[in-house]
């Protein structure tokens, strides 16, 4: 069964009827790390109940971890956690969402559950509509938020090893990545190219392809698997394309 787990802070609670429905989980998982009875889980299991009753098709359930938010003690009782609920629910696969304003405990059970046979995605859940950020693309006022891939280690290996044996396509991707290394606002935006930009960057370091070439290659990328995918194509716009997170931690990893 696939799961959605969503560990509560203050920004998933506000938020977290319109994650229920971004995502096609059949089961959901409310964890918080007070204790049962305790007036956090209490309040949660209102909470439950609320969306229980507005999403009759779904299994949801809370799941207090009864520990402290000192991070490596969140971070085992979260992973231990994970790990039981494949053996016991015979868990097939799980979206996690992290917000913004998480205990850090949670990113540490992340960080050693990314390293076990586990099917498992994260997500990171950031608020768009807040006027107070510094970067003014940020800001939206119709949409109050975003949800993008937080790139795990298997996400990473598994991104290195689709390109062994993949030189033409590898090549293509250093361009890319070179191309928003001309311009860092290109990362801080997320900015959309074109094939043609990537064409007209090589073509400024003496370099001469095809845009039917880069296109070829760009589309290899974007056909990857859905965890692991380098770069992803604007729905509207077919010509359009982006740098995923996976792609950049990724760009990171052959730097070093």
């Amino acid at each position: 069964m696939k799961t959605l787990v969503i560990p509560l802070s203050r920004t998933a609670v506000e938020k977290v009827d319109q994650l229920l429905q971004q995502f096609s989980c059949p089961r959901i998982v409310l964890i918080h790390t007070a204790k049962i009875g305790s007036t956090v889980d209490t309040n949660l299991r209102q909470l439950q109940s609320f969306l229980s009753s507005r999403n009759k098709n779904l299994e949801i359930m809370v799941q207090p971890l009864s520990c402290s938010d000192y991070p490596f003690a969140l971070g085992e009782s979260f992973s231990r956690w994970i790990t039981s609920d494949v053996e016991k629910n015979s868990t097939q696969s799980f979206d996690v969402v992290i917000s913004e304003d998480l205990a850090l405990g949670y990113f540490v059970g992340l960080t050693s559950l990314s390293l076990e046979s586990i099917q498992l995605r994260c997500h990171l859940l950031t608020i768009t509509n807040d006027f107070t950020k510094h970067d003014t693309h940020l800001f939206d006022p119709e949409k109050t938020f975003r949800i993008a891939q937080l790139p795990l280690f298997d996400d990473i290996n598994r991104a290195r090893d689709f390109f062994r044996g993949k030189s033409g396509t590898s090549r293509i991707f250093s361009y890319v990545q070179a191309w928003h290394d001309e311009e860092r606002k290109r990362y801080n935006e997320d900015s959309w190219f074109k094939s043609k930009d990537i064409q007209e960057y090589a073509k400024r370091n003496r370099q001469d392809l095809t845009q039917s070439l880069i296109t070829k290659h760009l589309s290899i990328m974007v056909d990857m698997g859905e965890s692991f995918r380098v770069i992803e194509r604007n729905k509207e716009n077919q010509t359009l394309y982006r740098i995923t997170s996976v792609g950049r931690a990724y760009s990171w990893h052959k730097k070093n």
